[in-house]
């Protein structure tokens, strides 16, 4: 007959095998959830297997740590989050010790272990079982009971058994939690990216609606950042973008969090704002983050941030638009010179409404060359007669009315039609020059990008062979900021065209930081200074000095002078005295068609006067 003890010990031992076969059962039903997992461990653990608690400590990768991940006993029967987790070291208490060793770890008397860490008074007995999963640690499962003595070899054999029936939960959750972290997190700074900003955003707006507070996005762009890319290479570029979020996120608050929205472009969502002057600060404070040269190598480089600022308020809130707010106020801070910092308001939006709306009539007038070149008077300062035309790109649109070349012009550049639309202005001013006849000369201006057309030379020569008109009736006229950008590319490009007997003019000559030694190379017939310095060359003793240094440079490089703006005849006088070849301006007339335009002698506009 066998002993009550062995037959007792046996029917524990087959209840405990049920119990591991019904939670085998019970795993196939659980999503990838590690804390639903674990927890129906512990319970199982305790509620069946006699024991009287049972707690699991996941291995944080990150850290290094054992981080206690679920728990059931008598102080926690049906708590299934664990809010203040505790943290193990390797090596610490009887987990750590199990964790270390990579073995189970059997304390028969906890007050004679000097490794056990004291929880509980009442606690007697420990057992620590580690979790491996494909040979490598990932946990440990450990139970404390108030009898000396308490577990077994036994018991060993089902931690182990629970422990490996549970890892492979454990690791396939692992990995899905990783799969979500790179599908939410910009894979190269690891900060949040677009497909998570959405959720973060909302949670804010909750969160300040609660505190009746606000919530605030900062839309951040990097100044120039194409110039990097371009002048150095993309992965020197990851390398500055990984450095400025690092930056970043050392420079917001703890509560705040920063995404990359995409190439150079970030986003801050900035929690529960009290006043906008803590946005603003915290703007600013983002910004002088980047003052410091950013080290790569042995290259220093100067970061400067466009920042445009949105904020919301309420129940309801819209994440795309507060982000479209953001950016147009970033949008708006480039266009006003970059490094600057702008909120949204109305007017903003009213702007890139109207920018948007110009952007789809320009294409169209572009295709139907519905821009005309209206022409200005160039006229010799001391014979008074005329020396020539300005061809100058107008644009009257039935919605938008009358556009100023100053907002045309540059979208039509942002927009890349501006070397269609100058090949256009090209064309029908030598055609109405053609038609005019004479031998004045036609001006016309030629942009950066039309400078850097590969075929820009074969261009202007089919042009002007198609319009009949001698190249030495035309003269182009390029910016000095579109021939610094490629000095030595501009220069041949503007010898071909000299070779042509095309004229060469400097167009608004004192504004684009070319040197004397840079003009000296130039192949240029004539400087054109700009109407900023004449506007006040009566008034201003710096102007005038200026503009005197500037014809006095040109007569040294036997260099003609046209002077812009002119409005007065004091300022006509005056440009006359100090050996200024030409004058343009509403003195002398405003852009028109040339049918209409004056030949010979020219009297000054009363109008403007």
């Amino acid at each position: 007959m066998i002993p009550a003890a062995i037959l007792n010990e046996k029917n524990e031992q087959i209840r405990d095998l049920k119990i591991l076969h019904a939670f085998s059962l019970k795993l196939l039903d659980y999503s990838d959830c590690i804390d639903e997992v674990l927890w129906e461990l512990a319970h199982d653990a305790v509620a069946h297997i006699g024991l009287e608690d049972c707690v699991i400590y996941v291995l944080d990768e990150a850290s290094g740590d054992l981080v206690q991940r679920a728990a059931f006993g008598p102080k926690n029967p049906d708590q299934r989050s664990i809010f203040n987790p505790i943290r193990l070291q390797i090596g610490q208490g009887i987990v750590g010790a199990c964790a270390l060793e990579q073995r189970p770890i059997i304390i028969k008397d906890t007050r004679t272990d000097t490794r056990y860490i004291v929880d509980d008074q009442d606690r007697r007995s420990e057992l620590a079982v580690p979790i491996f999963s494909m040979g490598k640690l990932i946990g440990v499962i450990d139970s404390e009971h108030s009898n000396p003595d308490f577990f077994t070899s036994w018991h060993i054999e089902i931690f182990t058994t629970l422990g490996a029936m549970t890892a492979g939960r454990i690791t396939a959750a692992k990995l899905e939690q990783s799969r979500l972290q790179l599908a939410n997190r910009d894979h190269l700074t690891g900060l949040l990216n677009r497909t998570l900003l959405s959720d973060c955003i909302n949670q804010a707006a909750a969160r300040a609606l609660v505190s009746q507070s606000f919530t605030g996005l900062l839309f951040l762009d990097i100044d120039h950042f194409k110039l990097i890319n371009d002048g150095h290479s993309h992965a020197m570029g990851d390398q500055i973008l990984l450095a400025v979020a690092k930056r970043l996120q050392k420079a917001i608050r703890p509560q705040d969090a920063v995404a990359r929205f995409g190439g150079d472009e970030f986003i801050v969502v900035v929690d529960q704002v009290e006043s906008f002057s803590i946005l603003e600060n915290l703007a600013h404070d983002l910004q002088a983050c980047l003052s410091a040269p950013i080290k790569i190598g042995n290259r220093e480089f100067q970061i400067s941030l466009s920042i445009g600022i949105s904020l919301h308020q309420g129940a309801q809130v819209d994440p795309e638009a507060l982000i479209q707010e953001a950016d147009m106020a970033m949008y708006t801070a480039k266009s006003a010179g970059r490094a600057r910092i702008i909120a949204f308001d109305r007017r903003i939006r009213e702007r890139i409404e109207r920018r948007t709306l110009m952007a789809h009539h320009l294409n169209r007038a572009v295709e139907q060359r519905t821009i005309r070149p209206a022409f200005q008077q160039i006229v010799d300062l001391r014979s008074r007669r005329l020396a020539g035309y300005e061809s100058l790109a107008r644009w009257t649109d039935n919605t938008l009315g009358a556009v100023s070349p100053a907002e045309f012009v540059p979208l039509a550049e942002e927009l890349g039609i501006i070397n269609r639309l100058g090949a256009s202005i090209l064309e029908r001013s030598l055609a109405e020059a053609r038609r005019l006849g004479g031998d004045w000369r036609i001006s016309v201006n030629l942009s950066p990008l039309q400078l850097e057309e590969p075929n820009v030379i074969d261009k202007i020569e089919d042009a002007l062979e198609y319009s009949g008109v001698a190249p030495a009736r035309l003269c182009l006229e390029i910016t000095e900021s579109a021939i610094i950008k490629q000095p030595d590319k501009a220069i041949r490009i503007m010898e071909d065209l000299r070779a042509l007997g095309i004229r060469l003019a400097i167009d608004d000559f004192g504004t684009g930081y070319s040197s004397l030694s840079m003009l000296r190379k130039l192949p240029v017939h004539s400087l054109k200074v700009d109407r900023s310095f004449i506007k006040e060359i009566t008034r201003s003793h710096a102007d005038l000095q200026l503009v005197r240094a500037i014809i006095g440079i040109a007569q040294d490089f036997g260099l003609d002078v046209t002077a812009e703006g002119v409005e007065s005849e004091e300022q006509a006088a005056l440009l006359a005295a100090l050996g200024c070849t030409n004058g343009q301006g509403y003195l002398f007339g405003r852009p028109a068609s040339l049918l209409d335009a004056p030949s010979g002698s020219i009297e000054p506009c009363r109008a403007a006067g």
